[in-house]
């Protein structure tokens, strides 16, 4: 079962550093702003994970490259051993960019992004935005990100927003995949609301979810079920109708092989027209698909082509 004191309590921590944006950018902006991040950091949290293993691949097959010696090299500052760390650098990103489902090209992190030259943030943010793989790219457009990144940067807010998320720790270690999605509609719903009642889009209420959720009356087991199924949502706006659902079925299991099964067999598949709703549901996606495994994440389709 969720924890959802935790989830809230999490979520409400990045809500409250919403406030940085305040006297700069007008609420309905706050969305555009922050949702884009999180969904940034979670795909390197993601990506760490990945890079760690990769490493230990690495030390398997190579025996230049034990623990031993990449501890050794960490400690020493010689050119020998500087030249030795963009090696293993290297090998590591070359299995990320050919193994992966999604990667970055550069060696930026949000870490690193912070601790260069001050003057430098936005530079250097921009070359760890266009690194990424086509899928991460397509949100990133959609999101209009590049444009929100001249706008924070010329209100001198870019630092603080990357300071927000990048030492939270959103690994799939912590936060499942179907936590992560929950704290991210909490935020998705607590930012949109009030721009909800200006542009007449309204969320629709959660009960009201499950109780068509109910209805439905979905032939699923979670327990024996080995074929998947899809829930398609054709007007799917930013994807709250198709996770609610999800996180409802998974909701009514009450063993770890049951919600293991429910996340991975229950694909959401949606088709959704305004941009910036589409590259929120498809994050909402990658998220809770731990980076976009098609397999328990589904698939989201642009109306606009």
């Amino acid at each position: 079962m969720l924890n959802k004191n935790r989830l809230e309590n999490l979520a409400n921590d990045v809500w409250k550093g919403a406030e940085k944006l305040r006297g700069k950018f007008k609420a309905r902006d706050y969305s555009a702003i922050i949702l884009p991040m999180i969904m940034l950091r979670r795909i390197e949290c993601v990506l760490e994970q990945k890079r760690e293993a990769y490493c230990k691949q690495i030390v398997k097959q190579d025996a230049s490259f034990s623990e031993e010696a990449i501890a050794e090299l960490q400690e020493v500052d010689s050119d020998a051993a500087k030249e030795k760390r963009a090696e293993l650098n290297s090998r590591i990103k070359l299995l990320e960019v050919n193994k992966g489902k999604f990667y970055n090209e550069s060696n930026w992190t949000l870490r690193k992004v912070l601790k260069e030259n001050a003057q430098q943030i936005e530079s250097n943010f921009r070359e760890f935005l266009n690194s990424f793989s086509d899928n991460i790219d397509d949100i990133i457009d959609n999101f209009d990100y590049r444009n929100m990144v001249t706008r924070m940067a010329k209100a001198n807010r870019l630092a603080s927003i990357i300071q927000l998320v990048a030492e939270k720790d959103f690994s799939p270690d912590r936060l499942s995949n179907l936590e992560m999605g929950y704290v991210y509609e909490h935020l998705l719903q607590k930012f949109t609301e009030d721009d909800a009642n200006d542009t007449g889009e309204h969320f629709t209420p959660r009960e009201i979810i499950r109780i068509m959720v109910d209805l439905m009356e979905i032939d699923f087991d979670p327990e024996t079920s080995k074929e998947a199924i899809s829930i398609y949502d054709p007007a799917s706006g930013t994807g709250g109708m198709l996770s609610i659902a999800k996180e409802h079925l998974v909701e009514k299991v009450e063993t770890p092989k049951g919600i293991e099964n429910t996340e991975d067999l229950v694909l959401l598949n949606g088709q959704e027209i305004l941009p910036q709703n589409y590259a929120i549901c498809k994050a909402d996606m990658i998220i809770k698909g731990g980076g976009g495994q098609q397999h328990n994440a589904g698939q989201l389709f642009d109306s606009r082509y």
